[in-house]
């Protein structure tokens, strides 16, 4: 077990270190610096918060970006069918000619 306090061998601190960074690799830069800012701010055991601590705060805040990068493909691949987009055409068309002529 790796424990990061104030380590003395410069081999177990690199070791650890590249640890660390293996575990939260996969996160994007924006999320993993917002967590390791959160989590040393409640960190229970001084500066250097755990891998734990810092995936508890980033794993909620990635799963929200999957969430929002679906959603927005999702639109965008709406926006690129040449049939939908006639059809929203047609329908902005219509509204006009109702708004036009005072029908709602």
């Amino acid at each position: 077990m790796f424990m990061l306090g104030r380590p003395t061998d410069q081999g177990a601190q690199t070791l650890w270190m590249a640890e660390a960074a293996r575990l939260l690799g996969d996160l994007p830069h924006d999320i993993l610096a917002h967590s390791i800012d959160e989590a040393i701010k409640v960190s229970r055991h001084g500066f250097m918060p755990s891998v734990g601590e810092i995936r508890g705060i980033a794993d909620p805040l990635l799963g929200e970006r999957r969430t929002h990068i679906d959603r927005l493909s999702r639109m965008a691949a709406a926006l690129n069918d040449a049939a939908a987009s006639q059809g929203r055409s047609a329908r902005r068309h219509d509204a006009r000619l109702h708004a036009d002529h005072g029908e709602r």
